[in-house]
């Protein structure tokens, strides 16, 4: 049959204003498509003679009682409820639009032409009814108020469920439940729209038969996509919408038969792809014949082509019996599809841009563990023996532990760096007791710094020792390692040991402090910041982040992958050049340039003293202010004096304590020890006794013993201060800050 189409004209994105009405050639559509029209007195009530065949089990309806407005209880369908209502759910630009008209195709209703939003200059673009897309921009626009919403409005970025009001959740039900009224009129039906992913578990409680098609886009290429056409969102914040729709329609589809489409499939073959799903709607219980068979044939493990081609006969004969109440689905020949896909004077489907190791570092542990369910769901098809009552569970990733720790890595005998830690494991028992502490630490480490740290209530874990790839294989860095004091090398010859960080993944998540840091009272917030797989600290004298401060999502794969790209570096000789200087040896421009994004999360620096507003944290990474072990006051005018202050009173703190147990009548060998290390830190100058003079850099402090062997005689020991220009620092403009990729500030261990 053949009819004239005419459609809405309108701008990309989505609700734009009409601005004109026009014609459109003929299409030619299937007779399935205008089922005979069904009057019933309740849309969940339809006449005998066409009933969908339902499970006696199932409860029965008043047919007298008049149709409810107002909220109803979830209609939770049976197994053996056969769909008569499919909702297609995909992320914008997923070929949602193109799987819409295809259905149009196959026989599925889906409302009048002028219900439907469509693109004039490409026909393939949208296919939305225009009553759902103003029905759930509406509720998103309630949830998600203009002052609070980021980049485009019709994504629904910073969608909340839980923020949905019982006002705004009745107005919605009572649109929702018209829209619904009207399409089950013409069983079988179809709807979409991209942002019923984030709502479909409001539209399922007014569903009698409904069933999902979820499609499926690789989430780097959608971001990547997205970011070169819309503006407002960075690239992890598509990635994190890519989660928050997927997840939220593969929850909503629990207990629903599902079934997916790849647009990756689509595009590489889609009349293979689409006859493919053509017999999984059969599988879910639509129409596609008037034969029928108990149970699937078994499922070959040769290519899906190669399947189609040999089970096509027994295929098509496939699980429902008729009803006779319901149209067949008809699969649309290859002349029809591609008329529609490949319309003349219209662009293909643009080439796919291939997608690396590195870019798959974007995602966080959960977005990479529903990006491989996908995968590994279309490349195992069809040999996977899944009922479309479980795929929507089978694909959703496992739920996150909501455990979470903090860390810090001890390395070195040099005591300066150990009071260090155990100053941060002082604050960090006052400040947040709900999280563990982990010290990491090498078989090395002298017993009497790992009970240091346990005392400073640490949990202590030992670790393998990773080699040092670029000071022991990069030639730059040899040269450069034959000019540091042995202290600096000690320290240096073990930063690589870092990245074992990623390999705590008992935990979501870690966040990592040098011994140099000190964290402030708000430092918990920074776990609420997610969906990014790297939190840092931004630098000042670089486009790329400091290592110094780091949190991250624990995962052996990214450990796996961390030690074969360092073993390749080494074998070819190519290691990175990030900050073209000495820092170019250190594990912060292997990091830097190993994972292609961070989110920066600005700190307090001592030489910054016009910040404003509170900051997580402390970190000491300047050339112009001493270390805070060095001195109990600011020496320098530009340095803050109100972090030094923070640091001595937790030292304080950790001091009485230690005191305490100096004087207790039950002090064991093990507590004298701890004693012994933290007095002996005191003594020889790596603790500052007093308040320094204000006027005057500070004296370079005595080098800390080394407790695995007898202290080394005195000896001046290149500090931060031996590093600073000849002119007196107060003099310097305050915008003239060193680099924090200045060496000794770098590695803190």
């Amino acid at each position: 049959m053949l009819f004239s189409l005419r459609f809405l004209f309108v701008q990309e994105p989505y609700q734009p204003p009409i601005t004109d009405l026009i014609s459109v050639t003929s299409l030619s559509v299937p007779e399935a498509t205008q089922p005979p029209v069904l009057e019933p007195t309740d849309p969940f009530q339809p006449d005998p003679k066409t009933r969908i065949p339902i499970s006696d089990t199932q409860p029965k309806k008043d047919a007298t009682r008049p149709v409810m407005i107002k909220k109803q209880e979830p209609n939770k369908p049976l197994r053996k409820t056969k769909p008569s209502q499919l909702a297609v759910l995909g992320m914008h630009h997923s070929a949602t639009s193109v799987l819409s008209r295809i259905l149009i195709m196959m026989g599925f209703w889906g409302g009048e032409i002028d219900d439907f939003l469509i693109k004039a200059s490409d026909p393939r673009k949208f296919w939305e009814r225009r009553d759902v897309v103003q029905a759930e921009q509406w509720l998103i626009n309630q949830v998600v108020p203009a002052k609070d919403h980021e980049g485009p409005r019709w994504t629904g970025y910073g969608y909340d469920s839980s923020r949905i009001t019982e006002l705004h959740a009745t107005k919605f039900g009572i649109e929702v439940k018209k829209i619904i009224d009207k399409l089950n009129e013409h069983r079988p039906w179809f709807t979409k729209d991209p942002r019923m992913c984030l709502m479909f578990d409001r539209w399922k409680e007014h569903l009698d038969a409904p069933a999902c098609l979820v499609v499926y886009r690789h989430p780097v290429v959608l971001a990547k996509r997205s970011m070169v056409r819309f503006e407002g969102l960075r690239l992890n914040q598509w990635i994190q919408l890519w989660e928050n729709y997927t997840l939220a329609a593969l929850e909503s589809c629990r207990d629903v038969p599902t079934t997916l489409i790849s647009q990756s499939q689509l595009e590489d073959d889609a009349f293979l792809t689409l006859k493919s799903f053509y017999y999984e709607l059969g599988r879910l219980g639509f129409d596609i014949s008037n034969s029928s068979l108990p149970n699937l044939p078994p499922l070959s493990k040769a290519p899906l082509s190669k399947f189609l081609t040999e089970n096509e006969t027994s295929l098509t004969k496939y699980l429902y019996l008729p009803t006779g109440s319901l149209p067949r689905l008809r699969l649309p020949p290859n002349e029809e599809i591609s008329g529609f896909l490949f319309p003349p004077d219209t662009e293909k489907f643009p080439p796919r841009p291939p997608i690396s190791e590195k870019e798959l570092r974007l995602l966080t542990n959960r977005q990479f563990e529903m990006y491989q369910n996908f995968e590994n769901y279309f490349q195992k098809y069809p040999t996977l023996n899944v009922s479309p009552y479980d795929l929507a569970a089978t694909l959703l990733p496992e739920r996150p532990r909501q455990k979470e720790a903090y860390a810090v890595l001890v390395t070195s005998s040099d005591s300066s760096y150990a009071v260090g830690a155990a100053v941060i494991g002082e604050a960090l028992f006052r400040i947040d007791q709900n999280r563990d502490r982990i010290a990491l630490v090498l078989s090395s480490l002298p017993q009497n710094i790992r009970s240091l740290l346990e005392f400073s209530h640490f949990k202590v874990q030992e670790i393998e020792q990773i080699p040092e790839y670029y000071m022991k294989f990069n030639p730059v860095c040899r040269e450069n390692q034959a000019e540091m004091d042995a202290s600096r090398r000690q320290r240096w010859g073990k930063m690589f040991n870092k990245l074992r960080i990623w390999e705590l993944d008992q935990y979501d998540r870690v966040l990592y402090l040098d011994c140099d840091a000190l964290p402030h009272d708000s430092i918990a917030s920074l776990f609420n910041i997610r969906d990014v797989p790297l939190i840092a600290e931004p630098g000042s004298a670089h486009s790329g982040f400091n290592a110094g401060f780091l949190l991250i999502e624990p995962s052996k794969r990214i450990f796996d992958e961390m030690m074969r790209t360092l073993e390749l570096q080494k074998t070819n000789k190519s290691f990175p050049v990030v900050f073209n200087n000495i820092v170019d040896c250190t594990e912060q421009a292997f990091l830097n340039d190993f994972f292609p994004y961070y989110y920066p999360v600005k700190i307090s620096r001592p030489h910054n003293t016009t910040a404003k507003g509170p900051t997580p944290l402390a970190h000491w990474i300047t050339t112009k202010c001493p270390k805070p072990w060095s001195a109990k006051c600011a020496v320098v005018k530009s340095c803050n004096p109100s972090i030094y202050t923070n640091w001595w009173r937790n030292f304080e703190n950790l001091d009485r304590r230690i005191a305490n147990l100096a004087t207790s009548p039950t002090l064991t060998a093990l507590d004298r020890t701890i004693v012994q290390v933290w007095e002996a830190s005191k003594k020889d100058g790596t603790v500052a006794a007093s308040v320094c003079a204000s006027d005057k850099k500070p004296a370079p402090p005595k080098p800390g013993p080394n407790f695995s062997s007898p202290p080394a005689p005195e000896s001046k020991l290149e500090t931060e201060s031996d590093l600073e220009p000849e002119s007196e620092p107060d003099t310097e403009p305050e915008s003239q800050e060193d680099p924090d990729e200045e060496p000794d500030d770098m590695m803190n261990r």
